[in-house]
């Protein structure tokens, strides 16, 4: 348990994989040259993997003076992306960003990964972190993360939850969360981050446990609010939600 509670520690790790393990500096040097960049990122449009990508792209293309190519690859959690990565030519032509699913935990929950991401893939650099954010439907009758613990045990099996998708951080925090607060809820996954909070807001799921990025817009909307930041201390970007 202490093991799991170190890998998710509810934060999404995001980190800039290379196509191969045999990256090599030469490899890294062709970046620079003529030919088109792609950049593969493993979670759908609007996610906080797309928002990285992105920024990272654009700057890549300021300082290479070439063409830089972002594809989104969602689905399976991340793990169709990723595989693209893992599978694509170890020339420097193909780099990805990636998250915690699918190259932390999902070698430990699938019997059969096509890749794996220690021999297939070789990371460049740590592009961000950020705590994960527990949020509910704002009709729910809870503003508090007590409220929520006392109506989930009141209400066991009526809550569903969304996640970002098997396997992700967003998915084995709620479950460790169930595991230690002792509730019962019914696991929902979606093809990453917006859809799931876009669910919460629509009031088709009640809960959802994602990160900062995607959760604000909506709650500026009114439809979700955030009860805690799964960091040990507050967040400087929600200093008022509690941990």
């Amino acid at each position: 348990m202490i093991k799991l509670r170190q890998a998710i520690d509810a934060r999404r790790r995001c980190l800039l994989g290379a196509a191969a393990a045999s990256l090599s500096d030469s490899t890294i040097a062709q970046l620079s040259s003529s030919r088109t960049l792609r950049i593969i990122l493993t979670a759908p449009p609007g996610s906080s993997i797309d928002v990285l990508g992105r920024v990272v792209a654009d700057k890549m293309r300021e300082r290479m003076g070439h063409a830089v190519l972002v594809e989104n690859r969602p689905a399976a959690g991340g793990t169709v992306g990723t595989n693209e990565i893992a599978k694509a030519a170890a020339d420097g032509s193909t780099i990805g960003l990636s998250f915690t699913g699918p190259l932390a935990t999902a070698p430990f929950l699938y019997a059969k990964l096509p890749y794996d991401p220690i021999k297939d893939l070789a990371p460049i650099v740590l592009v961000g972190t950020a705590p994960n954010v527990l949020a509910v439907n704002a009709a729910l009758p809870v503003k508090s993360f007590t409220e929520f613990l006392a109506y989930a045990r009141r209400n066991p099996g009526k809550l569903n939850y969304a996640s970002v998708g098997n396997g992700s951080a967003s998915h084995l925090s709620m479950e460790l969360l169930k595991t230690e607060a002792g509730l019962f809820m019914v696991h929902i996954p979606y093809n990453g981050a917006p859809p799931a909070v876009q669910a919460v807001a629509a009031g088709d799921v009640h809960v959802v446990m994602s990160n900062p990025t995607t959760l604000l817009p909506i709650v500026q909307s009114g439809r979700v609010r955030l009860l805690a930041v799964t960091s040990r201390q507050r967040w400087a970007g929600l200093r008022d939600l509690p941990t």
